[in-house]
């Protein structure tokens, strides 16, 4: 019985050192983001070199066919890799996550304009 209760006592000692080891400490490094809201039809271009976009968040729809086209380039050339359509899409949050190599311009235009949320963090 006595080496019974050594072993348990000796099991609890390496679990509870185990689960402190493995539990996060302090305050965790998130990377975070700088944001731009947009409530106008217009060119933005918070992003003019490499870096990342995270999310745009659609916070009041707009109306009659309101977009917003999304370039990979601070220019709006030819780079353009989504098109958001923002009365559809009223109150979501889009997640992309996505690497940009050239910045980033966005450009709402048709009808009525939605109030837009874009966060993004540069990586310079």
């Amino acid at each position: 019985m006595r080496r019974l209760g050594i072993g348990l006592i000796v099991g609890l000692l390496i679990g509870t050192v185990w689960v402190g080891w493995a539990q996060p400490t302090g305050q965790a490094n998130y990377p975070t983001y700088d944001r731009t809201n947009i409530t106008t039809n217009t060119t933005t271009s918070p992003l003019t070199s490499d870096g990342v976009l995270h999310t745009v968040c659609i916070n009041n729809a707009g109306a009659t066919g309101n977009i917003a086209s999304l370039y990979d380039d601070p220019d709006s050339a030819d780079t353009i890799f989504a098109v958001i359509d923002t009365v559809e899409l009223n109150g979501r949050c889009l997640l992309y996550d996505l690497a940009l190599d050239n910045g980033l311009t966005i450009v709402t235009a048709t009808g009525t304009a939605a109030d837009l949320t874009v966060t993004w963090r540069n990586l310079r």
